[in-house]
């Protein structure tokens, strides 16, 4: 070796580099693997500046910035040296000793409590993305099913017939429809009407279970549940209350192609040589 050089670490990537990459703990061939290409490293020379930094830990790393589960990884804690690469070998005694050290840090590093809940938590982030989608999944059925529960206490509060539910989950989920922004106004006008249908075939078709209803009104008592009247709930006429809907949202929608036709206003085409300001007002209010 000429005068002036000292050894230094090989400038290729070395296993203690490498194994800490990989998230499994270490294998007996992988460590094998590692004495091997460390042994082969000893013999490399390099000049005084050139050299690579300490050798740490990219998984404990990554880790450090959200934190270990606390139930899973009570007690335990990361070394903030190898989560900052700055895992330092001793340059006393012969460079073969030293490697021989770093070997035994990096092998008790690997198979630490702290490294194995690392790991674990490095691949609960991989499959964040599909808890993720199955928490939304998970969001939008609650809220579906929240819509279906309030649907039944609100037929309970005004004292209807639960034979109504099912139409009335049918009624919203045309209404649901109507909220897509894609949607035209053919096709909205198509539904508004076919919601007071159905809300009109309540008087004359109330549903396959108005009967067991009616039974249990008259007798008191619905499959071996005794049923109690209640002075404070004022009775609804059903047919009254289904009218009254109809003829709120008759009031309410335009029919026999009266939107469109307020709309074709917006068509420049059709406008007068000299428009007044405020041409269209009407139709558009």
């Amino acid at each position: 070796m000429k005068k002036g050089h000292k050894r230094r670490r090989c400038a290729t990537p070395l296993m203690e580099d490498i194994i800490l990459r990989q998230t499994p703990p270490l294998k007996p061939a992988a460590l094998a693997a590692l004495n091997r290409e460390l042994a082969q490293a000893s013999q490399c020379e390099h000049r005084e500046g050139s050299s690579l930094p300490p050798p740490g830990c990219l998984v404990c790393s990554s880790v450090n910035s959200i934190g270990i589960d606390k139930e899973q990884g009570q007690g335990v804690s990361l070394s903030r040296e190898w989560m900052n690469f700055e895992i330092q070998v001793s340059g006393q005694g012969s460079r073969t000793t030293s490697l021989s050290i770093l070997r035994n840090k990096v092998r008790k590093h690997a198979l630490s409590k702290a490294h194995t809940q690392a790991v674990k938590v490095a691949e609960q982030q991989k499959e964040a993305a599909i808890e993720n989608a199955v928490e939304t999944m998970t969001e939008s059925y609650m809220k579906e099913t929240e819509a279906v529960f309030r649907t039944a206490y609100h037929l309970a509060k005004k004292n209807r017939p639960f034979s109504d539910h099912e139409s009335l989950i049918e009624l919203q989920e045309l209404n649901g429809e109507l909220q897509s922004r894609s949607i035209t106004l053919l096709r909205a006008e198509h539904l508004l009407k076919r919601s007071i249908r159905v809300i009109q075939s309540f008087k004359e078709s109330p549903g396959e279970k108005y009967s067991e209803a009616l039974e249990a009104k008259q007798t008191g008592e619905y499959r071996s549940i005794a049923l109690k009247t209640n002075a404070k709930l004022k009775s609804i006429n059903p047919g009254q209350f289904l009218q009254s809907l109809v003829n709120n949202l008759e009031k309410r929608l335009s029919f026999e192609d009266e939107t469109i036709m307020d709309l074709s206003i917006l068509d420049q085409s059709k406008w007068p040589s000299k428009p007044s300001i405020r041409h269209g007002e009407e139709q558009v209010k």
